[in-house]
């Protein structure tokens, strides 16, 4: 395998959460990393493995995204051009003022940071990481009540006809519309 192809280390991770084996593609990156330490696409899959193992219903387990946290930061620092790096710390970082893991303006870090994976992503080579970029930019806006900005992200991501993966997320994104259009006077 490859050890930039990074669809691909998403698409294991992926897999071994399927499968409920996460502690094992865990362990299989950590010891990746001790032998390529400066391999920016295996810290984003143990970035992308850990966020997996949080569950909002534990408190427990919020340590999991502090730490997903920092292995996809270093990630960054290692590629800048890591794209999916942008899309899934952006997602962390919701998490993390969603739940109050930690005291922060998460959204707005959210936003920027998704916002500067539109910039370096390719529209026509990826359009469904477009949608999805613009999907959680959209949601995060929503949290902050900046309607007109949520839903110019919502309408973008549905134009770039954005895969949902689940009714409750394509159901929650209609919602989220209307809620805007309602409350910009516009229903």
């Amino acid at each position: 395998l490859d050890s930039n192809w990074v669809t691909a280390h998403r698409g294991i991770v992926d897999c071994y959460w399927r499968m409920k084996k996460l502690n094992k593609i865990i362990k299989y990156y950590k010891a990746r990393l001790f032998y390529h330490p400066y391999n920016a696409v295996y810290h984003y899959a143990l970035g992308y493995a850990l966020s997996y193992k949080f569950d909002s219903q534990n408190p427990k387990t919020y340590s999991y995204i502090l730490e997903a946290q920092q292995y996809i930061e270093k990630a960054f620092r290692y590629d800048p051009q890591l794209i999916y790096a942008y899309q899934t710390l952006g997602w962390i970082y919701q998490i993390i003022e969603d739940f109050k893991v930690k005291p922060g303006r998460f959204y707005e870090k959210a936003i920027e940071i998704q916002r500067m994976g539109l910039v370096l992503n390719d529209e026509k080579v990826d359009p469904q990481l477009e949608a999805n970029l613009n999907l959680n930019i959209a949601n995060n806006y929503f949290k902050l009540r900046i309607w007109d900005k949520a839903l110019e992200h919502y309408q973008k991501a549905l134009k770039l006809k954005i895969d949902f993966l689940l009714e409750e997320r394509q159901l929650y994104c209609y919602q989220n519309i209307g809620e805007c259009y309602q409350n910009l006077d516009r229903y």
